[in-house]
Parts: C-alpha cells; structure tokens; sequence
C-alpha cells in the first residue's frame, strides 16, 4: 500500500504523465482501493497461462484482444 501511496508525488516529480498496477482479479480489496483511493480506473484484464511452461498474456483492452509471451504495457 505504501508503493501506491507515495507513488504519485514520485512520478509526476519524475515527469511521468501515468501510473500502471496490476491487481489480481480475486483481490477485490485492493482493486477497489487502487479505483477509489488513488484514482487508477480499470482498462483492462490479462489473464496469464503456461503453455509448454512458459507463460502467455491473453489480454482484453477496449473490446480488443491479443496474446503474447511478453506482456507490453
């Protein structure tokens, strides 16, 4: 909680114009501290599996969808 909290301050000093977290999807407490606490709004979802043990992103952003390997933000 702390990263989140002193985050903001740290990155518009830094010249940063957002701020990205990744919560997941069963931890609806710290998803709605991160909406309603510090001002994050929700884009997307990334849902991560292995196939032949290596991890795959399936994501969907904005009625889109895609997979890779990596995950680019």
């Amino acid at each position: 909680m702390y990263l989140l909290t002193a985050s903001p301050a740290a990155a518009q000093h830094a010249g940063y114009l957002r701020r990205v977290t990744l919560v997941k999807a069963h931890n609806s407490k710290m998803l709605s501290a991160a909406v309603q606490l510090y001002g994050f709004e929700k884009t997307g979802e990334i849902n991560i599996n292995r196939l032949l043990r290596r991890p795959v992103s399936i994501w969907h952003k904005g009625g889109k969808s895609g997979y890779s390997r990596t995950l680019a933000l």
